[in-house]
């Protein structure tokens, strides 16, 4: 469940039964046990933190500062939905059936990925920690540029999502890749494009050119103002990837596609008892090609699904957890739907 308490690690729920032990400061001590699993909780910049034991167990030499630093690249900028939850299980799930498949190709007796696949559920904490200690560093790349001039970026691959660990005007080997070209045009807005991990891509736009992005499910986007030429702009890594640019005015609320300049909020109650939402999804309306509209109510509204007409057969995104009695209402704004 999304509200559920998770590993700082893995990101995986963390089971009542566990045993738990606590480390304060950097002085480790036991609790009373309860079953056969772990669970390590550190004290770190005063809040507390909890993983399992067998996580923790995958990380070598795991001081408390190394620990808040690797758990920091888990963290979540906000809490994705069940149904982002459940897709990250489906894809950790899939990379890891795919690895045991290859890794055991020479023997003869080498089970099929439908077999390796039940296996790998027994196992997503292991590789999510294994595979984030891989990919942490405790020194990451900078990410420092002017955008006067071509500006690259190195990408890094984390449970089956691209995102950026770094950007500079000067890569340092072949894998980075050319993301802004300099046109001559003034660049006044960057819009940054990420998930509840980091960031997955950067677009440039200048007050004639405004970048148009489809929607893409767990994508939300912001908006940076760049004053001058001649600015340069700055990343903040975790020691994976980016989580946001740095000293940069940007926008409270997320959207779900780039912003454009005429949107203003309207508020149905005093705009001194309103805040900004975190984050605004799009809805696309008077276009030819849209037949219809499903609404999805379950102890809320859940979604808004756009029908079109050369789109295969919509089913509603549920996921396990939520209620038993969800109401779909059918809206049809032309015949043969």
């Amino acid at each position: 469940m999304a509200n559920a308490q998770r590993c700082c690690l893995c990101q995986f729920e963390i089971s009542r039964e566990d045993v738990v032990t606590e480390s304060k400061y950097g002085s480790l001590r036991n609790s009373p046990s309860y079953s056969y699993l772990y669970l390590y909780t550190v004290w770190e910049y005063s809040f507390l933190r909890s993983c399992h034991r067998h996580c923790l167990d995958m990380i070598p030499r795991p001081n408390p500062q190394r620990l808040a630093g690797i758990a920091e690249a888990m963290k979540y900028e906000y809490i994705p939905s069940s149904r982002q939850m459940d897709i990250r299980h489906r894809k950790i799930k899939s990379l890891l059936s795919t690895e045991l498949l290859a890794h055991f190709a020479h023997l003869e007796s080498n089970l099929p990925l439908e077999l390796w696949s039940i296996v790998a559920e027994y196992l997503l904490p292991y590789f999510a920690s294994a595979n984030l200690q891989r990919l942490w560093s405790p020194t990451p790349e900078p990410s420092c540029a002017n955008i006067s001039k071509p500006i690259w970026c190195k990408y890094v691959d984390l449970e089956g999502n691209k995102y950026i660990a770094a950007f500079s005007n000067d890569p340092s080997s072949d894998d980075w890749e050319l993301i802004f070209q300099p046109s001559g045009e003034l660049i006044v807005d960057i819009f940054v494009g990420g998930n509840h991990f980091g960031i997955t891509k950067l677009l440039f736009s200048s007050s004639h050119n405004s970048p148009d992005v489809d929607e893409a499910e767990g994508i939300w986007w912001r908006k940076v103002h760049v004053e001058g030429r001649y600015s340069s702009i700055r990343g903040f890594s975790d020691g994976i990837k980016l989580r946001h640019l740095m000293n940069v005015d940007k926008d409270i609320t997320a959207w779900s596609v780039p912003k454009s300049d005429n949107v203003r909020f309207e508020h149905l109650s005093p705009s001194f008892v309103t805040t900004l939402p975190a984050r605004m999804a799009s809805l696309d309306c008077n276009c030819p090609a849209i037949v219809g509209y499903s609404i999805l109510w379950e102890c809320g509204l859940v979604t808004i699904h756009v029908h079109r007409i050369d789109e295969d057969r919509f089913e509603s995104k549920r996921t396990q957890g939520e209620s038993s009695s969800p109401v779909s209402i059918l809206v049809i704004l032309q015949t043969g739907l």
